[in-house]
């Protein structure tokens, strides 16, 4: 048996960390550094979903009607207020730079029509400091990184008018790395494809200083807005995060202040999680939760709400959770999917429970404790290299698949053999046999 607070906050905390799979544990911009895009300049198969109303070529712009920019590409218009006016994403991806602001005629722009039919991904890559086109599992993400002062917003006051999208579902909307001085503002960002998502809407990840104000992030994002690894001082205002197949927030060891106003949650499946090594500094003044917003959150104990409008609390008092309220870890939620339709280059694992094969006993693990010597841990590298830490106990072993359900983890010593299972709520377990034991592990 175990606290219930337990489960869901790790459940919660597994799809998360899933926008980092596959995401920020998968070596997204984790050293806050320039990004390895890891692309090869290969394009994938062109869509033709999103076009801007009027456009014939999906992009954002009518044929025959693009201007001159960086060596001879199509390139922004800088008007007489100063800023950078675009209407394609071509002119959007040429006009990334130190302070810029970027402002989008009205309009719906698909930024994986672009990248995936018209840009040669590698060239662009090596010629473009602050905006890297990164290869994920099905398709493109776009990439800011090392920029100081970049606003981009929508051409009218209302967000609705200006739209954009991206096909992949692996793929935050925009990720930013190593950013400050961020505000997007005026738009409605989101995913085409809808369903089960794996990237976030927006992600920040080592930036400081952020805006967002009145926009409109939808899912199926797993996360609205997902920052990481110290993102400090955060300002979302006049705001809907919606529809995500998590929950509209994600913040990662946050720092400085955190403040929500005025915003709207609702229609995700869960709340949202905040993972800290301290306490945090994180308020909502003048904000609207949705049913499943109001109950679901893991590690909120932080959180200052003021004047918010919450629905009744169905699933727990108070918005936590007492002592005497407790849910048995049931495996038989768990159904066996095939290592087909998953990636796990890149991925980090950590233990959850660990079952005594002889006698039934579960110890219930710490799962993300900063302590080796507290943890199992199993994290994928590239080109089939697994390291497994077990209490403290490192070993390096490669990885193949023997069949679609099993997979196996070798090395001169010993074979562990592995599966893999996802829950109703859509979550990746691997189920790792070691010695007497069955390790359950999640994201």
């Amino acid at each position: 048996m175990m606290k219930r607070q337990s489960i869901i906050k790790n459940v919660l905390t597994a799809v998360m960390v899933a926008s980092c799979i596959m995401f920020t544990a998968c070596g997204k911009g984790q050293n806050g550094g320039p990004i390895n895009t890891g692309d090869n300049g290969t394009n994938v198969s062109d869509s033709t979903d999103g076009e801007k109303p009027g456009d014939t070529d999906g992009t954002g712009t009518e044929a025959g009607n693009t201007q001159t920019g960086q060596s001879g590409e199509a390139g922004p218009t800088e008007s007489t207020d100063g800023k950078i006016h675009v209407s394609s994403a071509e002119e959007f991806l040429n006009a990334i730079a130190p302070d810029t602001d970027i402002v989008f005629e009205p309009g719906k722009y698909n930024l994986s029509n672009y990248i995936e039919s018209d840009l040669d991904v590698e060239d662009w890559n090596k010629n473009h400091r602050y905006a890297k086109i990164r290869n994920q599992f099905d398709g493109y993400e776009l990439v800011i990184q090392d920029v100081s002062g970049l606003s981009i917003s929508g051409g009218s006051d209302n967000a609705a008018d200006t739209e954009i999208v991206i096909n992949p579902r692996y793929s935050s909307v925009i990720w930013f790395n190593a950013c400050n001085d961020i505000e997007v503002s005026n738009v409605t960002m989101g995913h085409i494809e809808g369903g089960e998502c794996i990237g976030n809407v927006l992600d920040f990840d080592y930036c400081s200083n952020v805006t967002v104000k009145n926009a409109d992030l939808y899912g199926c994002g797993v996360y609205a807005i997902g920052t990481s690894n110290y993102t400090e001082n955060v300002h979302v205002v006049d705001s809907t995060l919606r529809d995500c197949s998590a929950g509209p927030l994600s913040i990662d060891r946050p720092k400085g202040e955190y403040l929500f106003e005025n915003c709207k949650f609702t229609g995700s499946m869960f709340g949202g999680s905040v993972l800290s090594e301290e306490k945090v500094n994180i308020r909502f003044v003048d904000c609207v939760f949705g049913q499943e917003e109001s109950n679901f959150w893991s590690y909120f104990e932080d959180a200052v709400m003021e004047n918010c409008d919450l629905q009744e609390s169905t699933y727990y008092p108070e918005y936590g959770y007492s002592d005497e309220e407790y849910e048995t870890f049931n495996t038989d939620d768990l159904t066996l999917v095939s290592f087909d339709d998953v990636m796990l280059d890149d991925s980090t694992w950590n233990g959850f429970a660990r079952v005594d094969s002889s006698n039934g006993n579960t110890d219930y693990l710490d799962t993300y404790s900063a302590e080796e010597l507290d943890t199992i841990n199993l994290s994928f590298g590239d080109e089939g290299k697994v390291s497994f830490n077990y209490f403290g106990e490192e070993g390096t072993y490669t990885w193949e698949v023997l069949d679609e359900n099993q997979a196996v983890l070798k090395n001169d010593d010993e074979n562990l053999y592995f599966e893999m299972y996802e829950n109703s709520y859509h979550s990746r377990w691997l189920k790792l046999q070691y010695n007497n034991y069955v390790i359950w592990m999640i994201q």
